[in-house]
């Protein structure tokens, strides 16, 4: 049986896309409390955006709308977030 050749071209290839994956996961590691950040306000935005729409159509101003979404045990909140 024939022993395989492998090209330098081919190893350089696999050590160049090894090092990318490898850096790649470190950025990720290091931004990681920044995307966890992200999550939490992309859901929480999606999660009022109804409420907010509701409002919206009903001509409540702007400012109201935004107290009202972020405030606590809504919609009879005794405590305002303004």
């Amino acid at each position: 049986m024939g022993q395989a050749q492998v090209s330098v071209a081919t190893v350089v290839r696999i050590v160049v896309v090894a090092t990318v994956v490898v850096a790649l996961l470190y950025l990720v590691y290091l931004v990681r409390g920044v995307v966890g950040l992200f999550l939490v306000a992309t859901f929480l935005a999606i999660a009022i955006t109804p409420a907010v729409n509701w409002l919206n159509r009903r001509d409540v101003p702007r400012w109201l709308r935004s107290c009202w979404s972020i405030s606590p045990g809504r919609p009879a909140s005794s405590a305002s977030a303004c």
